[in-house]
């Protein structure tokens, strides 16, 4: 099974073996830990392995998303004024889910619960990923405001990261 994983994410044209591993590897236990103890586990290798939905592809796809952004960038600097920002939706709920970790991971712990931080980890790469689609990052003029989206675009990283890390799941650089 873990040799067909690797293969199949190989298919989906992830350069290199490592990535290919980390990505096969990182779906079946992400198929498994998403679920609640109590049900069924259904095994579907197209819902494993999608880049969309609820898969281990899809966060480990995002944290490689905001390590690219930040990649890009010669030197943060977390020399904004929050006071001076008007915050858009996407970016408030992003701070929202960002503040909610330390409770997930307490939570999930005390519950044996692997699901719920699995859940918090989809619903945060859904909404950075829903903010990478309507606003730019890097290529804005006004410097007080990339200064913040790229440091919002770090800790989402560092959170999902996190939070793979915490359930045994590979957070590959480049996908």
């Amino acid at each position: 099974v873990l040799r067909e994983a690797v293969e199949k994410a190989q298919k989906l044209g992830k350069d290199g073996s490592d990535v290919s591993e980390q990505i096969g590897i990182g779906a079946l236990k992400w198929n498994d830990l998403k679920r609640d103890p109590v049900a069924d586990i259904v095994f579907d290798w197209d819902d494993m392995l999608s880049m969309d939905g609820n898969s281990g592809p899809y966060v480990q796809y995002t944290y490689a998303r905001t390590q690219s952004i930040l990649a890009k960038v010669e030197s943060i600097h977390s020399e904004f004024r929050i006071q001076d920002l008007e915050l858009n939706k996407e970016e408030l709920e992003i701070l929202r889910k960002l503040q909610y970790f330390p409770e997930v991971v307490s939570f999930a712990s005390d519950n044996l619960s692997t699901s719920v931080l699995c859940n918090y980890l989809y619903e945060l790469s859904k909404e950075f990923n829903l903010f990478y689609e309507k606003h730019r990052i890097l290529n804005i003029e006004d410097e007080n405001t990339k200064s913040f989206r790229i440091e919002l675009t770090a800790a989402v990283g560092q959170v999902i990261k996190n939070g793979l890390t915490l359930l045994g799941i590979s957070s590959p650089q480049k996908i």
